[in-house]
């Protein structure tokens, strides 16, 4: 399966979960985790999957979800050419900013 493929079919599986409350998320960092678990339930390696981490490129920033191989060679470790990106965002009733 294709990371396209395998990103419709987790995103679709989130969505599902979340209509049918079986899923409640608090925080943004929950999703990220969810996302974590679905695409280990259908790719079942982990090794290029990163929570929370940063992209060469923008060293700066951090991202909720990404796939592509470690950089070790900096002061920092970073993921160098990531291949997908998902930045969550995540609105509960009852949140105030």
């Amino acid at each position: 399966m294709s990371q396209h493929d395998t990103l419709v079919v987790i995103l679709t599986e989130l969505s599902r979960d979340y209509v049918g409350q079986r899923f409640k998320p608090l925080l943004e960092a929950d999703i990220a985790g969810y996302l974590y678990h679905l695409w280990i339930s259908k790719v079942g390696d982990a090794r290029r999957l990163h929570l929370d981490t940063r992209i060469c490129e923008v060293p700066d920033q951090r991202f909720d979800f990404v796939v592509g191989e470690i950089y070790y060679n900096v002061e920092r470790p970073c993921i160098t050419k990531p291949e997908l990106v998902l930045e969550a965002k995540f609105f509960p009733h009852g949140m105030t900013p």
